[in-house]
């Protein structure tokens, strides 16, 4: 982009209050660069409410896309580094927006460097600091509508709808712009609200005046600091009274405020399905509606059902409130931020703790059971438990309950996504929010700490892992006692850190004593029991107790099956160490033909490159270098290391394995011109980290 004296100008900042348009004018900017028809981008990174964790974070995934060289997938910040490089030497065109910047000084560090041909930065924030326009950024003020863009919008607006007689003329159009700020998103409140009622300029003004006179007992001026609610709050306030005289179903009102809760940027209407928004939307619409005879009787109006929502949705949509794309594969409503702001605010604050703990409960009832098969949904979800938690943390944490449940299932999900650097990043901030806000003993403490010990172990931080894991184990044993299931549990993973850090008989013992007491207290065929089983076979694997080994994973494969599927990840992951224990003991062709199903379906599955499919087709390449397949073994090898390498990082104990399967193989294989120090060295200076997905 080119400044009026015709200099490449690198980096421009949009900067103006809310509501005003900021987002919507950059969001448009990067469309049109990045489908032009001549010298469009060839990256585009959004960087959603750009704080130093999100640039970071989004670098870093970028990064990995691109195989920005430097980038280890080691440190999140470390690659997002290697990401800047990058954009300062590369001659690809690329497009960087940071959108909502909330302290540009804390970002100074991460604004990316344009290289003066090529690169382009673009910023939006309701900040007007003079540090925005340091390092050559240009500031473009994008302030509210003009009077003459005001009166142009609503005459365009309306004539397009096929209601240009609600226009009035431009002096009538212009006295009601002036009552609104000449706010955009006001604006845009107000014209959707004369469309639908077929009001027209001079009766909107009356019925908005009506309702700012009023506003002082909903929303005190001390709530709104920018003074853009003053706008935004009456007309949704008008909107919300239209909404509620379309309604049939009663629910309006508190399911806008429960969407408020969540991700302006999006959430699967499936979420307000749930059962516990369904109980919260229905409680509400009886108080509104019950009669004295109703009271008495104490009967509850019908359910909530899905029709009901649906048309609720429809309604807010119709009038601006929310954007509801119905025909979307996951039916996905948004809401404009400051919308939702000033539903937050005008709700009575008695209720904040019951909005904020019914949206929880809703994310985690729609949450789904097999997270491998709806990788989208789940992404989405763990962003609404971001922003839930950045408005409403006091509201989901408890000094007796702990945390909210959802805060784990988001955890567990990264996981599940075999997003191991961000699992470290999220259990860490959870572990010091849980010190802060729970007491001494207390099991959720316990409980994080414990996912954090697994996180580290994951990303082979061993020593760090053992030491949360024994302090757990401690800890729990102390309040819950010894065979507690969450006792149990964490001396099976401590088991687990003994066994990848070498420690086999401690592993064994601990593991044979932790297998025993959840056949106890779960039953013999519970998942939990037969993962505590599969872990002691490996662990008997390790120390060569073939035969054990083999008796036990067989038992723990067919019990899988059984207990959650087939091609469930559990149990193709146990095929997989079953056939592990087949090669062992020489029966070579059947472990071939097994891992050959388990690596296509693991891949169909969670992904061709996550940490299980790796793992199966390491084993595989292994199975058919015995078999004298040479080449076959060779390409498998060099695959693995080469997504080993991309997904966790020179590093890994994992990838470190791989490289060493693949220098032993080098050293027997027979194939010409065969190096396998250079090959993997090589490898390891060229490819770079991809987190799975």
């Amino acid at each position: 982009m080119r400044s009026e004296t015709g200099a490449v100008v690198l980096t421009q900042v949009l900067t103006g209050g809310g509501g005003v348009g900021k987002t919507q004018f950059a969001a448009a900017l990067a469309r049109e660069y990045l489908y032009a028809e001549r010298e469009s981008a060839d990256l585009v990174i959004w960087v959603s409410s750009a704080s130093v964790n999100q640039a970071v974070s989004s670098y870093a995934q970028a990064a990995s896309a691109v195989r920005a060289p430097g980038c280890t997938g080691e440190s999140m910040e470390a690659d997002a580094r290697a990401l800047l490089d990058w954009l300062a030497g590369t001659d690809r065109r690329w497009l960087v927006v940071l959108d909502d910047v909330d302290d540009p000084a804390a970002l100074e560090d991460w604004w990316p460097d344009g290289n003066g041909h090529t690169g382009w930065t673009l910023a939006t924030t309701r900040r007007r600091e003079a540090a925005l326009s340091a390092g050559g950024r240009r500031v473009v003020d994008v302030g509210l509508y003009t009077p003459e863009e005001a009166i142009t919008y609503l005459r365009v607006r309306l004539s397009d709808a096929g209601h240009a007689r609600l226009h009035n003329g431009d002096e009538a159009a212009g006295r009601l712009a002036d009552v609104l700020g000449h706010l955009p998103l006001a604006l845009g409140h107000a014209a959707a609200y004369m469309i639908n009622e077929s009001v027209d300029t001079n009766a909107y003004r009356r019925l908005f005046e009506d309702a700012r006179a009023t506003l002082q007992d909903v929303m005190p001026s001390s709530a709104d600091v920018e003074g853009y609610g003053r706008s935004v709050t009456p007309a949704l306030l008008l909107s919300l009274d239209a909404v509620r005289a379309c309604d049939t179903s009663g629910i309006i009102d508190p399911l806008l405020r429960l969407i408020a809760q969540l991700n302006p940027s999006g959430h699967p209407a499936e979420v307000w399905n749930t059962a516990s928004a369904g109980e919260y939307l229905r409680t509400y619409r009886d108080k509104l509606s019950a009669s004295g005879l109703r009271r008495i009787l104490r009967r509850r109006g019908p359910v909530v059902t899905t029709d009901h929502v649906h048309s609720a949705l429809q309604l807010l949509h119709r009038y601006g409130l929310v954007d509801y794309e119905a025909a979307h594969e996951h039916r996905t409503v948004r809401i404009h931020a400051l919308t939702a702001r000033a539903a937050r605010e005008t709700a009575l604050p008695h209720t904040a703790q019951l909005l904020a703990a019914t949206a929880a409960n809703a994310l985690v009832q729609c949450w789904p059971d097999q997270e491998h098969d709806a990788a989208a949904v789940s992404a989405m979800l763990r962003s609404n438990v971001e922003t839930l938690h950045s408005h409403a943390t006091d509201h989901l944490w408890n000094e007796d309950a702990g945390g909210h449940p959802v805060f784990f299932l988001a955890g567990n999900a990264l996981f599940a996504a075999g997003l191991h650097s961000e699992a470290v990043t999220y259990w860490e901030h959870m572990a010091d929010e849980a010190e802060e806000r729970l007491p001494p003993g207390h099991p959720d403490n316990a409980a994080i700490h414990n996912a954090l010990g697994v996180a580290y172990q994951d990303v082979g931080r061993l020593d760090e892992a053992l030491a949360l894991a024994l302090n757990v184990v401690e800890e729990l044993t102390r309040v819950l006692g010894p065979r507690h299931p969450s006792t149990v549990a964490a001396r099976g993973n401590l088991a687990g850190v003994y066994q990848e850090s070498g420690r086999f008989d401690k592993a064994i013992t601990i593991g044979e004593q932790v297998a025993a007491d959840m056949s106890a207290i779960r039953g013999p065929e519970d998942p939990e029991t037969l993962v505590s089983l599969g872990n002691l076979a490996m662990s008997y694997r390790r120390v060569g107790r073939t035969e054990d080994d083999l008796r036990i994973t067989q038992h723990v494969a067919i019990a899988l099956e059984r207990a959650v599927g087939p091609r469930h990840p559990r149990t193709l992951t146990a095929r997989g160490k079953l056939a592990g224990v087949l090669h062992e003991v020489g029966r070579v062709e059947e472990a071939r033909d097994m891992l050959r199903e388990v690596a296509q379906a693991l891949a169909d599955v969670v992904g061709p490159v996550h940490p299980h499919t790796l793992t199966a087709r390491g084993n595989l390449a292994q199975v058919e270098q015995d078999l004298g397949r040479t080449e076959e073994a060779l390409a498998l090898l060099e695959a693995v290391v080469q997504d080993r390498l991309e997904n966790l990082g020179v590093g890994h104990p994992d990838t470190l394995h791989a490289q060493e399967l693949l220098k032993q193989f080098g050293e027997t294989s027979e194939l010409p011109d065969w190096d396998a120090k250079a090959l993997t060295e090589s490898l390891s200076r060229t490819w770079t980290p991809r987190r799975s997905r």
